[in-house]
């Protein structure tokens, strides 16, 4: 084996594979990216040892969530035999074996041969008073009357017919919302409580199903 690798050569046959055709996927790309990110970062590695921990940085990025078909593919080497294979640098294997977590947000069913490879666990919303907590903690400026109301409120939204259930980040964005309106009770105002939706309804579809006359009903019920 060679004792040193010419960076200028690997890094033009990343380039090369970047753009050679339309057929690399997204995850891929961010890859090869984030690879070339931490090349240009340590211009002096050369060994061997030092490329392999270079790509081991730059794999930890590529298991945030699990997007699409080819990208489930591509986790299937990684689950089996915890080892990469990159084409131009040919196979990388981990050397320890690594405690893997993807995470998918259930727009569409994830393979049979990928569930094999994983203990699956489905995290629900969390109770009143979880999500409470956690309101308090991103957003301490809101008043607990107020922090109440608000997660009632999403809560009941949640039993709507919706197609995009509104999670803790929508609820997030809606407190802050309602903070910067200077809201102080859901009652108060229908139509700034039915704009503040905005950050809780991603649809046109979900807005329909929740007009003002909808709103105000929920708010009563959670105030």
């Amino acid at each position: 084996m060679s004792t040193s690798l010419n960076l200028t050569e690997i890094l033009s046959s990343l380039q090369d594979y970047m753009t050679a055709d339309g057929s690399i996927s997204t995850e891929q790309r961010s890859f090869y990216t984030s690879f070339r990110t931490q090349l240009d970062a340590h211009l002096g590695t050369s060994l061997p040892r030092d490329i392999q921990g270079l790509m081991e940085a730059a794999r930890e990025e590529m298991f945030e969530e699990v997007s699409d078909e080819e990208f489930e593919a591509y986790l299937l080497e990684v689950l089996s035999e915890f080892q990469i294979t990159i084409p131009e640098l040919g196979t990388i294997t981990a050397t320890t074996r690594p405690l893997v977590i993807l995470t998918a947000n259930g727009t569409r069913d994830l393979s049979d041969a990928l569930r094999r490879r994983c203990i699956y666990a489905h995290i629900d919303y969390p109770n009143r008073q979880t999500e409470l907590a956690i309101l308090a903690s991103r957003c301490p400026d809101i008043e607990s009357h107020l922090g109440e109301q608000i997660v009632r409120f999403v809560q009941k939204l949640r039993h709507e017919e919706l197609e995009k259930v509104p999670g803790m980040a929508e609820m997030l964005d809606f407190a802050a919302a309602l903070a910067g309106l200077g809201i102080k009770d859901l009652t108060s105002d229908p139509a700034v409580l039915q704009a503040a939706l905005a950050t809780l309804l991603k649809t046109q579809a979900d807005r329909a199903k929740v007009p003002i006359e909808v709103a105000a009903r929920l708010a009563g019920k959670a105030a």
